[in-house]
């Protein structure tokens, strides 16, 4: 079969990531807390927590509802001088804001290595030296004993880890986890019920769930 070119266009290189960056603007969580790319933080010093991101394409930058939803959950809970873990941690969003909270330190963990090292940029970028950042899989880690977890990940992996983080949680800790599905959110209340979870409250955004659980003595 005989081919021939019609035309040839020559298409002009483009940072495309920093293109998309561009169009993102501020996520304003609450009064005092505000997600913003780097390159729209400048005029944002008013709110109290500013976190700073340095977005890629493939992870969240605080548009997702659940990010959204836990911020607001953390934001009530973490206190002066406690421990915490953010499992699935993606760009590192969650982990900061624990940190600026005033937790004395934070470990972030995800699966995925290019998650890893952009938690490690943003981690930089907002000058927080509390967090460890580490390239793991939940349901191979052993995790040491925390006073909050907060978990940012789909419905059966929370399930499928609900005793982990009963086991990984000191008596009267605190879980965060979101990534459910509305469809699914009777399944997570039951497991962490059965672990010793007691609800202590429950946002919801379009069709995501967060819940904020205490682990009985």
């Amino acid at each position: 079969v005989e081919t021939k070119v019609i035309s040839v266009t020559k298409i002009e290189e483009k940072n495309w990531n920093e293109d998309w960056e561009k169009t993102l603007e501020p996520v304003i969580i609450s009064d005092d807390l505000v997600i913003s790319p780097t390159s729209k933080a400048d005029d944002l010093v008013n709110y109290k927590y500013l976190i700073k991101i340095n977005p890629q394409m493939s992870f969240g930058t605080g548009y997702h509802a659940t990010t959204r939803l836990a911020s607001m959950l953390l934001t009530d809970t973490v206190k002066q001088n406690e421990k915490w873990v953010d499992a699935g941690t993606g760009t590192g969003v969650l982990a900061i804001l624990a940190s600026k909270l005033g937790a004395e330190s934070v470990f972030a963990f995800d699966i995925d290595e290019w998650s890893v090292r952009n938690t490690i940029e943003n981690v930089e970028l907002n000058s927080v030296e509390n967090i460890t950042v580490s390239q793991s899989d939940l349901n191979t880690l052993q995790l040491e004993e925390y006073d909050g977890i907060v978990a940012n990940i789909f419905a059966n992996i929370l399930i499928e880890n609900m005793n982990k983080f009963s086991s990984s949680i000191k008596d009267n800790g605190i879980l965060i986890c979101t990534g459910i599905l509305k469809y699914d959110k009777l399944k997570v209340l039951d497991a962490a019920n059965n672990e010793g979870f007691e609800l202590l409250e429950e946002l919801a955004e379009d069709e995501w769930i967060a819940y904020k659980f205490r682990k009985s003595k």
